[in-house]
C-alpha cells in the first residue's frame, strides 16, 4: 500500500512540474512575441493598448522596451531569443517558490 501511495504521489507531482512547464512556455513564447515585435518597431503605446488590462501582458511589454532596439537581424534574434529564454527561467522559479 505505501508502494503504491509513493507511486501516486510521484506521479502528480510529475503532473504539477509538467503543468508548470507547460505554464511557462505559453509565457515564453508571449515574450517572444513581444519583443519580436518590439524589434520590428512597433510603439510602445500600441504595444500596451493590445495588452489591456492583463498585467502580466503589462509587465512584459514594459520590460521589453527597456530593451534597445537592434540595427541588424542576428542581434534581434538573439535578443528575442535572450528574451524568451529569461522570461521561462523567471516563470519556472516562481512556480517553485509557490509550491
Amino acid at each position: 500500500m505505501k508502494k503504491y501511495l509513493g507511486t501516486v504521489l510521484i506521479s502528480l507531482a510529475s503532473f504539477n512540474v509538467l503543468a508548470d512547464t507547460e505554464t511557462c512556455i505559453i509565457y515564453a513564447d508571449l515574450a517572444e512575441s513581444t519583443m519580436q515585435l518590439r524589434q520590428h518597431g512597433i510603439s510602445q503605446s500600441v504595444m500596451l493598448d493590445m495588452a489591456g488590462e492583463d498585467d502580466y501582458a503589462i509587465r512584459m511589454v514594459k520590460a521589453a522596451y527597456e530593451v534597445p532596439r537592434h540595427k541588424s537581424k542576428d542581434a534581434r534574434t538573439a535578443e528575442v531569443e535572450n528574451f524568451r529564454e529569461a522570461e521561462f527561467k523567471s516563470c519556472l522559479e516562481l512556480m517553485k517558490s509557490e509550491d
